[in-house]
């Protein structure tokens, strides 16, 4: 699975390949064919349905056609389709004339690329491996095997494999990126500096020396000559991961990053460039109006919708939900082809209270959009609390139509159907819940299905296994749960918890019909006003805080410190390291989050295309998370970058560090010690 993240290039560099030897050597007589023609033509056009169907019809014709199968499996590959990927792909194999060595191994590579993909790693090597038998002399052959060698963290074979690669040409950067990646893994950040310094010398101009360089210094916290290669990536051509270490390394690197940035405005005072970076290091620094300042600036010189993005995603970090309407208006104004920023608006208004025009922004959504399940599910919630019961449950129905595996579209149905005095469609509702949300983690609603079907004691045990299993994040649903059930001061005492641990939706909070219990409670009217007005308060003004030491445990396995962690409630083990960047995802990891709910197209905030049209998510996406659980302690809103395979699986950076405080490695213990601020 880990593969997949390198779908996207495989299928470019194999229809690149391929369509430009044609397979000519093959010597085979279907070559000329009209309907095998027809295909390439429209593979060469990008209509990858077109193709297939020419295809398809060229072996009904021509059975033994193994250019044909080659092509179907490559496109059967890019879409997922692995069973006819496999079934084509050795039909390839099968016509093939032995003889044809270079374009049997060129169908060993696909073959491999596609059991990789399906975890059969031993049978992948064995295809690499044949294509190298088959073709010793290309450089290509031993790149794929060597990729797959440092997937299962093989690394002296893959180095050697990269090696190989030299001997056959020795200027072919991608093998000294190969060894040089292969040590940062291990961390060995010497070794791999000194192969991205031979990159540098032989290609100048190629920024991913530079920002695979920058990387590795951080990892010696050299953070001067860090910022030096990033900056001359981005002056190079907008290196992406040049441009996302710069977001993770923000605040380590505030003072280098922020000079030499500045340093490129005043020798381009036109360029809009630089300050929207500096805009972004200061945004990733928490120094959010100065980070507005300078979008602004950026703004100014060349007027930009994704610049207007991040000044709205800065106003709704501080809570200025107005102001954050207003920029992704223009923002929308600018493009309104970027349907994410829709989604970001109707999220900007709800929070703001203004559920109508919320509901009027998914409207438009939809039109655009009416296959999206989540596009309905969010309209039902805001016409739920703006009192449209009827219109709640038509758009709860038709996202359960959509995605029918959803427990909450139930859930607040069948709470709708109740208010309503439907019991049985209720009641049915209820039970469809507890069949889908049996686990006991954040999000979980099984609670709430429950206490309405009369188990009220079933009810209590499930949110405390909740909290037991996830901590701070379950707070607020205890506190409606209790609300419910009439036990008011425990619902208030469970509020003000989920309050002190960073809960902030506060319209969310008015508008939850599950807390109209406690509305006239002395103690609830109090605690909102203290924490409204905290929130209204929160602009610029210091904060006094008190510290707290809390302590991780951490464990190290091959040189490597690693943390359990939770991304949106998907366990996942973590590489640490304070040199590390932003949390960054794999193109793979972010894909499967997506494709199985633990993302949604709202988390999407870097730039528009993030996804495909088969739900494959692009190297270059930032993303935010809704919740980083790091033991009991809870980071909500978490921005995260998605990379492909150029490092360590997962990597736990600094926008979650940053924003905890001060880390310290404890080794006799084997626990980090986190300095927690906390409001006085």
């Amino acid at each position: 699975m880990y593969h997949m993240a390198n779908k996207i290039y495989r299928y470019i560099l194999a229809i690149c390949i391929s369509l430009f030897f044609s397979f000519a050597t093959y010597g085979q007589k279907y070559d000329d064919s009209y309907n095998f023609i027809l295909g390439i033509e429209s593979l060469r056009n990008g209509d990858d349905n077109k193709a297939l169907d020419y295809f398809e019809k060229e072996i009904t014709t021509h059975q033994d056609n193994a250019n044909a199968y080659y092509y179907i499996a490559l496109i059967h590959y890019q879409y997922d389709n692995y069973g006819d990927a496999l079934r084509a792909i050795n039909n390839a194999v099968k016509y093939t004339p032995k003889k044809s060595k270079e374009n049997l191994a060129t169908i060993y590579i696909l073959r491999g690329n596609i059991l990789e993909d399906l975890d059969k790693t031993k049978d992948a090597l064995d295809d690499y491996t044949a294509a190298i038998k088959l073709n010793p002399k290309d450089p290509d052959t031993y790149e794929a095997r060597a990729q797959l060698y440092y997937s299962i963290e093989e690394y002296d074979l893959s180095d050697k494999d990269y090696l190989q690669m030299q001997k056959i040409d020795a200027s072919n950067e991608m093998s000294y990126m190969g060894i040089g990646r292969n040590a940062v893994a291990q961390h060995n950040y010497t070794d791999a500096i000194k192969q991205y310094d031979y990159v540098t010398r032989l290609y100048p101009d190629y920024s991913s020396a530079f920002s695979f360089r920058a990387e590795a210094y951080a990892g010696l916290e050299k953070y001067r000559e860090m910022a030096d290669d990033i900056i001359t990536a981005l002056e190079i051509d907008g290196d992406n991961k040049a441009f996302y270490l710069m977001a993770g390394y923000a605040e380590t690197a505030y003072t280098f990053l922020t000079t030499k940035i500045r340093s490129k405005s005043i020798s381009n005072p036109n360029n809009p460039y630089w300050p929207y970076c500096e805009g972004v290091v200061n945004e990733y620094a928490n120094k959010l109006p100065e980070a507005i300042e300078l979008y602004q600036k950026a703004e100014r010189l060349d007027p930009s919708d994704m610049t207007m993005n991040r000044i709205a995603i800065c106003y709704s970090d501080m809570g200025n939900w107005d102001k954050a309407i207003e920029a992704i208006n223009t923002a929308i104004e600018i493009e309104p082809t970027k349907l994410s920023y829709y989604l970001s608006k109707a999220n900007y208004q709800n929070e703001a209270g203004l559920h109508q025009d919320a509901i009027k922004t998914m409207d438009y959504y939809i039109q655009l959009q009416p296959e999206n399940d989540w596009a309905y599910y969010r309209r039902g919630w805001f016409k739920d609390h703006s009192g449209d019961t009827e219109g709640a449950i038509e758009d709860y129905t038709t996202a359960i139509t959509l995605d029918p595996d959803y427990a909450y579209s139930y859930m607040n149905r069948g709470n709708l159907y109740r208010l309503l005095g439907k019991n049985e469609e209720a009641n049915k509702d209820f039970e469809t819940v507890l069949i889908l949300d049996d686990e006991a983690v954040d999000n979980s609603c099984r609670q709430y299905a429950l206490l309405y079907l009369g188990r009220k004691q079933e009810a209590i045990d499930w949110m405390q296994k909740m909290i037991d299993s996830d901590g701070p994040s379950n707070y607020y649903d205890a506190a409606c749960l209790y609300s419910l059930m009439g036990d008011g001061e425990e619902s208030v005492n469970y509020l003000r918890k989920a309050f002190e641990t960073g809960f902030t939706r506060f319209h969310h909070v008015l508008a939850d019909r599950d807390l109209d219990n406690i509305r006239n409670l002395d103690s609830y009217k109090s605690l909102m006003a203290e924490y409204m007005k905290e929130d209204k308060e929160q602009s610029n003004d210091p904060v006094d805080y008190v510290e707290k030491i809390v302590e991780i445990p951490f464990t190290r396995s091959a040189g490597v410190t690693k943390i359990k962690c939770s991304i949106n409630d998907l366990p996942l083990s973590f590489i640490f390291d304070t040199g590390a960047s932003t949390v960054s995802i794999s193109s793979l990891e972010a894909t499967f989050m997506y494709k199985n709910d633990y993302l949604s197209a709202k988390d999407f905030v870097g730039k528009s295309s993030f996804v495909d049209a088969n739900g494959d998510i692009s190297v270059g996406t930032i993303i935010n998370l809704n919740s980083v659980k790091l033991g009991d302690l809870e980071l909500k809103d978490v921005k995260a970058s998605v990379v492909s395979n150029d490092n360590a699986p997962l990597l736990l950076g600094q926008s979650v560090l940053r924003r905890l405080g001060k880390i310290e490695i404890d080794n006799e213990k084997n626990v980090l010690k986190i300095t927690v601020r906390e409001n006085k």
